[in-house]
């Protein structure tokens, strides 16, 4: 087994122990790798491969991830929030606040306090990410599903309604800076766009999306689009191409790559590094960094890579972030389904405007995704494959003309006026195909039990297997 080998397992069993631990398991972990080690050392004879030796002792990585999991539980319960006492309290805006029909943002408490809280107010005045902001009022203690999703997620543990403002401190950070420039963008649109237009662009660009219409939302959901304005690997490569094509003719490979890289970095942060955003920017830094190392591109060792990393920060989000499992259900759905499902349509070329790749790489992802997505929203469409197929056409060059429309605005104000002109044209056939396919559905619910999933995941790794003998999975390059 080499170097690479050994690194991805022990990636594997590390958070395989994390999500054990998150089940509340504790003994039974223990147990399961015991019986797993012998399990192993029997392979091994019975075999005589080293490979099930090897296994068998990192298999014992389950029990450091589990052991982590609960120290992170033990460390993030004690939190020293008040709940249900009219007091004050200090803490700093964590986000960048959301306006719809009112402010929500998150406040982290500052001492003796400790923790982070919700804060839904009124709409004005109106806060900014950084600030230091002195409340009066009580603090609700987190309920419900809803309640469920803030603790394991974003790590909040209460909300406060409303509460009576005492005190504004203004701080400027770095990372304020950032969403500064982001509401610029965002202001850019809005002042050169319709408004249904305007919030499209802000959702694609830079993953705007609490300007959006229920209107607007509900014929994305219908028509299976709203993944496109919740940012994802294919808007990140999108960006490093741009960044790609405009910086390499100016400067060094050298210089470029440290220039896409820091703002790469900078643009995960302004859009408030939401988990598949940070999954997507830490592959695409990985693509970057291998011909700079010597050595090949591994997909298989990144994505658990990126898996590591994110859970260390927050081991909650395997079991509990959707978002998490739903992109990276996709992306494995890319880089191991569509090779196969390309053999098996015997696809030799990219098609018309790249049709046929466009349709692997959303059926790829769509599959893998779909009976989580039965799950939680109780069905898909089936015409969601044909509209994802011609809205993708457009996204890229969309895009583009989006960062250039907002880096214009800066400078003038007339140009950039002209430019969103031509913006409009791709910008109405988007919205005019998230319409018809809002309207034209075929809705698919169909009933997946334990057993069934476990079946239908089962038929996708033979599919994979049959096509490419696991040539991207086995061997890491």
């Amino acid at each position: 087994m080499r170097a690479y080998d050994i690194f991805f397992f022990c990636c594997f069993f590390f958070l395989f122990g994390i999500l054990l631990s998150s089940f509340g398991l504790k003994e039974e972990i223990l147990i399961f790798v015991l019986a797993g080690f012998f399990a192993f050392l029997v392979g091994a004879a019975f075999f005589k491969k080293r490979f099930y030796i090897i296994l068998a002792f990192l298999l014992f990585a389950i029990l450091p991830g589990a052991l982590y999991y609960t120290n992170y539980q033990e460390t993030h319960s004690r939190m020293v929030i008040p709940f249900d006492e009219n007091i004050g309290w200090r803490g700093r805006v964590g986000s960048p606040p959301e306006r719809g029909g009112r402010q929500t943002f998150t406040l982290k408490l500052l001492p003796p306090r400790k923790g982070n809280i919700l804060i839904q107010t009124a709409l004005y005045p109106e806060y900014r990410f950084g600030e230091i902001i002195t409340f009066s009022g009580s603090i609700q203690k987190t309920k419900g599903d809803y309640g469920s999703y803030l603790e394991h997620t974003k790590d909040i543990r209460g909300i406060s309604y409303f509460p009576n403002l005492e005190k504004r401190e203004g701080a400027t950070t770095w990372r304020g800076l950032l969403f500064g420039i982001k509401e610029r963008f965002l202001l850019s649109f809005r002042n050169t766009l319709p408004y249904t237009e305007a919030a499209f662009l802000g959702g694609i660009t830079v993953g705007e999306r609490e300007e959006f219409s229920k209107e607007f939302k509900d014929a994305m959901s219908r028509s299976g689009t709203s993944h496109l304005v919740a940012l994802s690997g294919y808007n990140i490569i999108i960006i490093l191409n741009i960044l790609g094509g405009c910086i390499t003719g100016i400067m060094s490979r050298k210089k470029a790559f440290w220039v896409t890289l820091t703002i790469v970095l900078g643009f995960v942060l302004m859009t408030g590094a939401e988990a598949s955003v940070v999954r997507a920017a830490i592959m695409g830094i990985l693509v970057a960094v291998a011909p700079f190392l010597g050595r090949l591109y591994a997909p298989r060792n990144s994505i658990i890579l990126t898996a590591l990393c994110m859970a260390l920060w927050n081991p909650e989000i395997l079991r509990h972030d959707l978002g998490f499992q739903l992109s990276f259900l996709a992306l494995l759905g890319i880089i191991y389904l569509a090779p196969a499902l390309s053999r098996l349509f015997r696809f030799k070329n990219k098609g018309f405007l790249n049709w046929k790749e466009n349709l692997i790489l959303t059926l790829s992802a769509q599959l893998m995704v779909t009976p989580l997505l039965v799950a939680i929203f109780g069905g898909v469409s089936a015409l969601s494959l044909l509209s994802n197929i011609l809205i993708l056409e457009f996204i890229p060059f969309t895009m583009f003309l989006g960062f250039v429309l907002g880096a214009v605005y800066l400078f003038s104000q007339t140009i950039a006026t002209l430019i969103a002109w031509v913006t409009l044209v791709p910008l109405k056939l988007e919205l005019g195909i998230i319409q018809v396919f809002s309207i034209f559905t075929l809705p698919l619910a169909p009933v997946f039990t334990i057993g069934g999933v476990f079946l239908y995941y089962l038929a996708m790794i033979f599919l994979i297997w049959r096509a490419t003998k696991f040539n991207t999975f086995i061997r890491a390059n």
